[in-house]
C-alpha cells in the first residue's frame, strides 16, 4: 500500500515525531510511505510527494518544525481545489494520513468516504476534535 503523509496548518512541536512514528510502522509492515510537501497544497497543484525511507526518518524527532513543510491552504479557493486533491490522491496514493488541527481535518468534510482511505492524526491540546481520544502534543 502506498501511504501518503502530510502536515497542514500551523507548525507545532511533535509533527516530526508523528511523521516518524507513522513512517516506521508503515515501513515495518511493508508499505511505501510518501511525504507530501506543503500540506493540502502539495496535492492541489503539481504532486509534491517524495518516498520516505527509514534513513529519512532517523534523527528527525529532535528537529523543530516539520520535515515535510506545511502550509495553510483553503481547498475551496481556488474553486475545484477539493477535486484536484481527490484526483491526486487517486492517482498517487492508496491512503492518506493528515496531521494537523481542526482546520486540517475540516478540509475533507463532504468527501465520498468510499473513494479514499483518509486517516486523521489530530494535533490539538484542547481535545475538541469529535471522534478522537488520543492526541499528540508536547
Amino acid at each position: 500500500m502506498r501511504i501518503g503523509v502530510l502536515t497542514a496548518g500551523g507548525d507545532a512541536p511533535g509533527l516530526n515525531a508523528a511523521i516518524r512514528a507513522i513512517g516506521e510502522m508503515a515501513l515495518r509492515d511493508g508499505h511505501e510511505v510518501v511525504g507530501i510537501a506543503n500540506g493540502w497544497a502539495g496535492l492541489a497543484g503539481d504532486f509534491e510527494g517524495t518516498a520516505l525511507s527509514a534513513a529519512d526518518l532517523r534523527g528527525v524527532i529532535g528537529q523543530g518544525g516539520t520535515l515535510l513543510g506545511t502550509a495553510r491552504f483553503n481547498l475551496d479557493k481556488p474553486e475545484g481545489g477539493r477535486d484536484l486533491v481527490l484526483k491526486a490522491i487517486g492517482e498517487h496514493l492508496d491512503a492518506l494520513i493528515a496531521i494537523g488541527g481542526d482546520g486540517t481535518h475540516a478540509s475533507p468534510t463532504g468527501w465520498p468516504s468510499a473513494t479514499h482511505q483518509l486517516w486523521a492524526c489530530p494535533r490539538r491540546s484542547t481535545n475538541d476534535l469529535p471522534g478522537t481520544r488520543l492526541l499528540h502534543w508536547f
